[in-house]
């Protein structure tokens, strides 16, 4: 039986994922959502999900304090959270050309560490 479109897709991923040539946290379109992560752990740890779920609430809320006071934040092996001042510049609109001035700015930056690089550049494609 021949089966079309996104179900062919499907049915791939599906026979992929039993054969563990991918992982299966990454089969929606690539992205782990903070759900998934909480599962994750809960599975590796024994915790329950609702535990493990106040913790990484309570983790990306004291992150995104701690950057808010202008701390950086520095996680061995992983990378650093911080603020960037991005400068005042001159735009233009699109539409009428007009020269729009953009004032200066902070920006929320994460760099990822030397070894999580490394690990990403070891990645087959």
């Amino acid at each position: 039986m021949m089966i079309s479109g996104s179900f062919q897709s499907m049915e791939s991923i599906l026979r992929l994922k039993e054969e563990k040539v991918i992982n299966p946290l990454l089969t929606r379109e690539d992205t782990v959502t903070k759900a998934d992560l909480v599962e994750k752990v809960a599975e590796k740890t024994g915790l329950t999900r609702t535990d493990v779920a106040v913790v990484v609430d309570s983790f990306l809320d004291t992150v995104k304090k701690a950057v808010e006071n202008g701390h950086n934040i520095e996680i061995r092996g992983f990378g650093t959270f911080k603020i960037k001042v991005r400068k005042a510049r001159k735009a233009r609109n699109p539409r009428t050309g007009d020269v729009v001035p953009v004032p200066d700015r902070k920006v929320p930056v994460f760099k990822p560490s030397n070894e999580f690089k490394n690990m990403i550049t070891k990645l087959s494609l």
